[in-house]
């Protein structure tokens, strides 16, 4: 691998290092909004906790984990891809 290829998979990694920076920050925006529906469900009455609009806020939650988790495994990837770059250089 010459001097060029070497610069452009470093550039390659700094742009990387920059999505992952990106997916942390939406990561984080999706966990304030979960706890805050989570804040919520804890705030209903106990009434209102089993009725639709418990259902809503719970499945609101479990959706907002999902995406989280969706997140933490596209920078995991992201992160592979890094570290088999890294190998190269």
């Amino acid at each position: 691998m010459n001097k060029q290829q070497r610069k452009e998979l470093e550039k390659i990694q700094e742009r990387i290092a920059d999505v992952q920076a990106d997916i942390q920050s939406i990561r984080d925006d999706l966990e304030d909004i979960k706890a805050e529906e989570d804040e919520k469900y804890e705030n209903l009455p106990d009434s209102f906790k089993y009725g639709e609009a418990g259902e809503k806020l719970e499945e609101n939650s479990y959706q907002l984990e999902s995406l989280m988790d969706e997140l933490d495994n596209a920078d995991s990837t992201l992160q592979d891809v890094y570290d088999g770059i890294d190998e190269l250089l």
